[in-house]
């Protein structure tokens, strides 16, 4: 059996009510999972990533377009 490539997806940070969460829409999961036949690896983004050690990880990163994870 093959090792489906790791797609990191980085989340939105949205507030809730009162509370901050991290969220990513379904479809863009789902599309990386069905679409691509790959595994998504969602990203809470703090600001403090090691992002050097996520694309070690990584296959690929899949960028939404959300204005809360582009910058």
């Amino acid at each position: 059996m093959s090792k489906k490539p790791l797609v990191l997806i980085p989340c939105d940070n949205r507030m809730l009510g009162e509370h901050p969460y991290h969220v990513l829409g379904q479809k863009y999961a789902d599309a990386i999972r069905d679409a691509a036949l790959c595994l998504p690896l969602l990203l809470p983004c703090t600001g403090q990533e090691d992002w050097d050690a996520y694309l070690e990880m990584v296959d690929g990163i899949f960028l939404t377009g959300s204005p809360a994870n582009v910058h």
